[in-house]
């Protein structure tokens, strides 16, 4: 199917085309989120795009998810930056939530927990969670997220590798899917179904912060950290120590505990 951009999924909402979307039935799978509806586009340039343009024109449903087979302009954190995937092979979609379903804990970090906690307790993986928002298996990513507010919505975009097998060589080295850690198959509905219910489960978590310590990927290592908006970074190296409160790496710096809110870790070479 061609590409759709977001305005022709709203206008097949609207008008009830199926021909540009789909509608997951609550037989396949069972929203942990208020019931509320999954809604399935073929191709799409993002699913983050799709939900931000979904409720400037329509009523939010709290827990609302808009599921992808291929995105063409799927986007990571760092403006600029794609997440490539290969059609109908891996998890991509966007979660809406209110303040209230959101809870107190802190984002995007306590996201990512909920994803690693999917991956330990259904596929007995041992993830790490890199700050602020990644999972890593082994050293090689899995799993990328990114959170925008708008309007007093959080838009939750995840995306998991799940069948894939093949990358492009620029980052064959560096990634991974659950189909390569476990030289099997997965069902993508069962596999949202069961992200969804861990990500339910750990919003409401007192414990989080000691849950993400334990899985913090290089805790002790000396790392470099981009701090500020991108392309105006500043670049810090330091130990980092553990998470903060509010979610903020704590990174021991030149004999200085610095809290970094914003950023980006890489290596030091």
């Amino acid at each position: 199917m061609k590409e759709q951009d977001s305005q022709d999924f709203i206008k097949a909402l609207k008008t009830g085309d199926r021909s540009l979307m789909q509608k997951v039935p609550g037989a396949e799978i069972q929203n942990p989120f208020n019931k509320a509806p999954v809604y399935y586009i073929d191709t799409v340039n993002s699913t983050m795009k799709l939900a931000e343009d979904f409720f400037s024109s329509q009523s939010a449903i709290a827990g609302m998810v808009f599921m992808a087979g291929m995105q063409t302009a799927g986007r990571g954190r760092v403006p600029g930056r794609k997440w490539e995937a290969v059609k109908d092979q891996n998890l991509l979609f966007t979660l809406v939530l209110t303040k209230e379903e959101m809870g107190v804990n802190p984002l995007p970090i306590v996201v990512g927990l909920g994803v690693s906690k999917y991956l330990e307790n259904h596929h007995q993986l041992k993830p790490e969670v890199k700050w602020p928002n990644d999972i890593y298996i082994n050293g090689r990513k899995i799993a990328g997220i990114i959170i925008e507010s708008r309007k007093g919505l959080f838009n939750i975009g995840i995306g998991i590798n799940i069948n894939q097998t093949e990358f492009p060589k620029s980052i064959s080295e560096t990634v991974t899917s659950l189909a390569m850690e476990k030289n099997d198959k997965f069902d993508l509905l069962l596999e949202l179904e069961l992200i969804l219910t861990e990500l339910k489960e750990v919003l409401g978590c007192h414990s989080w912060h000691n849950d993400i310590s334990s899985r913090l990927y290089n805790v002790g290592k000396e790392v470099s950290v981009s701090t500020g908006i991108p392309g105006k970074e500043k670049k810090v190296t330091g130990v980092i120590e553990d998470i903060g409160s509010s979610g903020q790496l704590l990174l021991k710096s030149e004999g200085s505990l610095l809290e970094i809110y914003s950023g980006e870790i890489g290596s030091l070479s």
